[in-house]
């Protein structure tokens, strides 16, 4: 909450059902180590691809 104090009202522009609370978890994780262009690309990116990144990053996970 400390960081997003004054920022105003925020929106969410991307949403993934992934299953677990443990996937999810490890999903996140995942979107947390790229770097803010590759987010960037990633939130951008839409249908095919973004599934296909978001099967790419679990896999990275079980791994």
């Amino acid at each position: 909450a400390k960081n997003l104090k004054g920022k105003g009202p925020l929106t969410l522009i991307f949403n993934y059902p992934v299953g677990s609370k443990s996937d999810a978890c490890k999903l996140e994780w995942q979107v947390k180590k790229l770097t803010k262009p590759q987010k960037r690309q990633f939130v951008a990116s839409s249908g095919v691809s973004s599934n296909s990144t978001i099967k790419l990053l679990m896999n990275l996970t079980t791994n």
